[in-house]
């Protein structure tokens, strides 16, 4: 819970578009986040949330992510790509949650420290009020060591 409540506004309040937007962090843990994206702030003319909200909620679950697994003061992290696949439109708010297993957070560290650089993949599920799949992603991060 400690953790929830000291990075909850890094994500929340992370850019002024991500504000506006009005994004929720639900959960918090090391390795898995769950966010949910309303609908009333992201809505378009037809009622549906557009295609721009979906993936910022993925690019902020993602920073949720590498800020509860990785010391940020050792590490930083960059977004390679995202595949957002849309199955459905979004008629409603959008949850997503995602994990990072405890496995891969130990290998990347390993890897950084060692190598200098090392990836990890983050897939999970975008779903609307009704527990409907609205999106598939897949999103690549590339950490290295901090600047200092």
């Amino acid at each position: 819970m400690q953790m929830m409540t000291a990075l909850k506004p890094d994500v929340e309040k992370s850019s002024s578009l991500i504000e506006r937007s009005g994004l929720k962090v639900l959960e918090l843990r090391r390795g898995y986040v769950k966010c949910l994206m309303p609908l009333e702030a992201n809505s378009c003319h037809e009622g549906i949330m557009p295609t721009g909200a979906l993936f910022m909620l993925v690019e902020a679950s993602g920073r949720a992510i590498f800020l509860s697994s990785f010391n940020t003061s050792r590490f930083q992290v960059f977004l390679k790509h995202t595949e957002l696949k849309m199955e459905q439109a979004a008629e409603s708010e959008v949850t997503l949650e995602v994990q990072l297993k405890e496995t891969v957070i130990s290998q990347v560290t390993t890897k950084v420290d060692i190598t200098g650089r090392a990836d990890y993949v983050l897939e999970g599920v975008l779903r609307d009020e009704d527990d409907g799949v609205v999106a598939r992603f897949q999103a690549g991060y590339l950490v290295t060591p901090a600047r200092q």
